[in-house]
């Protein structure tokens, strides 16, 4: 994976984060957070631009870069996923109203309110969000190991096709042999079933030929 393939990863990622701490900008109401997500989208921003510009470089220079037309043409489709979805997080965040956010008087909270557990009834809301990201954290770094398991799993299952695959070729290959080893077997069959019919004639008209020389000898003695 190539340096605009990581960025683009990174940057897909950064969306995702930033669209659930406006979900809990919403839920919180924090006027620090809503400065703080309002950085990180101009940052997002910033970061797409920026690997718009190295993909037009890649487009003016397919030689030094070693990229194909196709590959071109779908990064470019993964560019314009990126600037619609940073859209669609701005749109969401415009929504937000900042004036309505107020420091709250006690930073302790009624206990439950969103569903607290006594493990988070005594935190603030900011002590409250970083918890949880946090949990969210760990469960990415669950999913992570998920996803390594599985595209493990899905190798070994290429594996084992294209075992099974070779093992039909080789099979394919030997049927024409196996035809043609069983005709010669029949025709042998044949011929020896044909011998054995000739056999029997000739030892039948060989008692034959004796019985009647007996009979000769009989008559003249």
């Amino acid at each position: 994976m190539d340096n605009w393939l990581r960025e683009y990863k990174d940057l897909v990622i950064e969306t995702q984060e930033i669209d659930g701490h406006i979900n809990q900008l919403l839920m919180l109401k924090s006027r620090d957070r809503y400065q703080t997500i309002k950085g990180k989208i101009e940052a997002l921003y910033t970061r797409i631009k920026m690997l718009g510009e190295d993909l037009e470089s890649m487009k003016l220079d397919k030689e030094l870069y070693v990229i194909t037309d196709k590959e071109l043409n779908r990064r470019t489709m993964l560019l314009n996923v990126l600037y619609n979805n940073a859209d669609k997080l701005q749109t969401k965040f415009g929504q937000v109203d900042s004036n309505s956010f107020q420091q709250p008087k006690n930073p302790r909270r009624v206990w439950g309110e969103l569903n607290e557990t006594e493990e988070t009834m005594s935190y603030s809301n900011d002590q409250l969000l970083d918890y949880q990201e946090n949990r969210i954290k760990e469960q990415d770094k669950s999913l992570d190991v998920l996803s390594q398991s599985i595209s493990r799993t899905k190798l070994l299952a290429y594996d084992v096709n294209d075992e099974i695959n070779s093992h039909l070729d080789i099979l394919d290959e030997m049927e024409p042999r196996v035809e043609r080893t069983t005709r010669k077997v029949r025709r042998a069959t044949d011929k020896t079933y044909k011998l054995q019919k000739k056999a029997s004639t000739c030892s039948l008209w060989l008692v034959i030929f004796i019985l009647l020389l007996i009979i000769i000898v009989l008559v003249l003695v």
